[in-house]
């Protein structure tokens, strides 16, 4: 299973936002619908982002802790917290693998310039330079994913991949 994209600042500074996400009781966290991404709560705007429900179900909260293997899947643009947060979903267990969203197009991404927006001709190096920091704080048998658009030139799009 995947998470939905997870603010990494949010991830790193709140373990009620780490329990939501990771399914160890509490609420979770419920896809909106026109949202593919959530915030941890850090008080910026997420309009277009998705909604808390803080009163799930039991069988949503047991749905959601037999996730297993799961897949953290998260947003940012601020190295340090991108580092923070794999090396605390490393240290939870229950993570198989950490997946870098560069393809989410909305607001809150465009705000934060995280996700598609990392893609953008003036922040490729930064963007090298997060999968890289992410790779070596990962354990080398942790799988470390970059979900990526394509980009309007094939051959831009080629040697992006091969560089992350």
């Amino acid at each position: 299973a995947h998470t939905e994209m997870v603010d990494a600042s949010g991830f790193v500074r709140s373990a009620k936002y780490r329990d939501q996400i990771l399914g160890r009781g509490g609420p979770i966290q419920r896809q909106g619908t026109a949202a593919t991404c959530q915030t941890g709560g850090d008080g910026h705007s997420a309009a277009g982002c998705a909604t808390w429900d803080s009163d799930p179900s039991r069988q949503e909260r047991a749905e959601r802790r037999q996730d297993h293997p799961l897949v953290l899947q998260l947003g940012g643009a601020d190295l340090e917290n991108l580092v923070a947060a794999a090396r605390l979903a490393v240290r939870d267990g229950r993570c198989v693998a950490v997946e870098l969203n560069c393809g989410c197009p909305q607001r809150c991404a465009k705000k934060g310039g995280y996700g598609a927006f990392l893609l953008e001709p003036g922040r490729r190096a930064h963007l090298v330079a997060i999968v890289s920091a992410l790779r070596e704080a990962l354990p080398a048998s942790m799988p470390l994913l970059a979900k990526i658009r394509v980009l309007s030139d094939i051959g831009e799009t080629v040697a992006l991949a091969r560089c992350l």
